[in-house]
């Protein structure tokens, strides 16, 4: 009878023929969270367990975990990625390790070898993570662009599963 009264409240059918199972994935949650269907209950808990990571444009790109794709068109995003909070946490250990920034968007980043930026501010306090050897301190000037690109293509690398250079100082670790 359940059955019945929802096929009794549809109001219009579509079919979308992804290329792949995540994309698929993603659009069905962009259309729940768009439509909220009043069946669809176990979905909307669904999607909120779900991670993205986002590299953002810019002179030094930063990789974080958002919860939805696509709402910055020029950012690359990787995903959907099942457990968003152990996402946030492998997320962290991979700019831990490879020393990219998680500073805010809005934060200038300056090159010693990129005048254009301008000149490298001094920071009161520096950045904290670069002086405990976390991050490469593009915010305070102490690295080159092309350093930090490398370090920026290794971590893309490792997301398409090219590379397993950044386990290496994990598994030393343990």
């Amino acid at each position: 009878m359940r059955i019945v009264r929802q096929i009794l409240h549809i109001k219009k059918k579509s079919l979308i023929k992804p290329q792949r199972y995540s994309v698929h994935l993603c659009i069905g949650m962009q259309l729940i969270k768009q439509l909220r269907p009043r069946y669809n209950v176990a979905m909307k808990r669904e999607a909120r367990a779900y991670g993205f990571v986002r590299l953002s444009q810019g002179p030094a790109p930063r990789l974080q975990v958002v919860r939805s794709a696509g709402l910055d068109e020029t950012a690359t995003y990787y995903g959907p990625f099942r457990g968003a909070h152990q996402l946030e946490e492998a997320v962290r250990a991979l700019n831990d390790v490879l020393g990219l920034r998680d500073c805010a968007l809005s934060t200038p980043m300056h090159f010693p070898d990129r005048p254009d930026l301008g000149p490298a501010r001094t920071r009161t306090p520096g950045c904290i993570r670069h002086e405990i050897g976390k991050c490469l301190g593009p915010c305070i000037g102490v690295v080159a662009e092309p350093a930090y690109l490398e370090q920026v293509r290794t971590a893309l690398a490792f997301l398409e599963g090219e590379t397993e250079t950044p386990l290496a100082p994990l598994h030393a670790e343990m």
